[in-house]
C-alpha cells in the first residue's frame, strides 16, 4: 500500500474523530448550562433578599409605639372618630401587652395584677363601637412594641408613663364633640386611668 492510499484511507477517519470532539464539546456545553444558570439565578435573588430585609427593617423601624395608641393620638392634629377609636384600643392593647410581660417575667404582682384585668374590660368596653360606629377594628400588634422594663421599679415607671399618656388622649378626645354614649365610655376609661395611675405612684407591690 502507499502512503497517497494510505492517506486516502486516514482521512474518514480524522474526520469521524474530528466530528466526535466537536459533539462533545457541544454536548458538555448543553452539561453546563444549567449550572451556569443557577448561578446566575442565586446571584440575581441576592439583591432581592438584601432589598426585602432592608424594607421589614424600614417596616419595623416605622411600626414604633410614637406611631400607635395615645402617642400617635397626641400627634394627630385633625382627629376624627373613627381615629380616635382606634387610638383608643391600641392604647388599650398596649397597656396590656406590657402588664402582661410584666407579669410573666416578675410574678403575679400588684397592681399589675388588677389592672390587667381592668385592661381587659376596656377593650371590651371599646370593640363593639366599631362595629356600630362602621369603623375598622385594628389588628392587636401591642406585643411586638411594648418596652421590657428590666426590673419592678422600672415596670412601676412604665405604668405611670403609660398612663399619664393615656389620660391626656382621652382628655383631648373629650374637648371635641361626640356621640354622647362614646362620651361616656372615654369618660370611664379616662377615670379608670387615673386611679391606675395612682396605684403606680404608690408603689403598690
Amino acid at each position: 500500500m502507499t502512503l497517497k492510499s494510505q492517506s486516502k484511507g486516514l482521512k474518514p477517519v480524522l474526520f469521524k474523530m474530528r466530528y466526535l470532539l466537536l459533539s462533545l464539546m457541544i454536548l458538555l456545553t448543553i452539561l453546563t448550562l444549567p449550572a451556569c444558570s443557577t448561578i446566575t439565578a442565586v446571584s440575581a435573588n441576592q439583591p432581592a433578599e438584601s432589598s426585602v430585609s432592608n424594607s421589614l427593617v424600614t417596616q419595623n423601624t416605622t411600626d414604633a409605639p410614637s406611631a400607635y395608641g395615645a402617642a400617635a393620638a397626641l400627634k394627630d392634629s385633625n382627629l376624627k372618630l373613627d381615629k380616635m377609636l382606634e387610638y383608643a384600643i391600641e392604647d388599650e392593647y398596649l397597656a396590656h401587652a406590657e402588664y402582661e410581660y410584666i407579669i410573666q417575667t416578675y410574678g403575679n404582682q400588684k397592681p399589675f395584677s388588677n389592672i390587667i384585668l381592668a385592661e381587659e374590660k376596656h377593650i371590651g368596653m371599646l370593640t363593639p363601637l366599631f362595629t356600630k360606629y362602621q369603623a375598622v377594628l385594628p389588628q392587636n400588634q401591642a406585643k411586638s412594641l411594648v418596652p421590657h422594663p428590666q426590673s419592678l421599679k422600672e415596670a412601676l415607671e412604665a405604668g405611670v408613663q403609660a398612663e399619664i399618656a393615656n389620660i391626656a388622649m382621652y382628655e383631648n378626645f373629650l374637648k371635641l364633640q361626640l356621640p354622647d354614649e362614646i362620651r361616656v365610655v372615654f369618660t370611664q376609661l379616662k377615670e379608670a386611668s387615673q386611679s391606675h395611675l395612682a396605684a403606680f405612684k404608690r408603689g403598690n407591690i
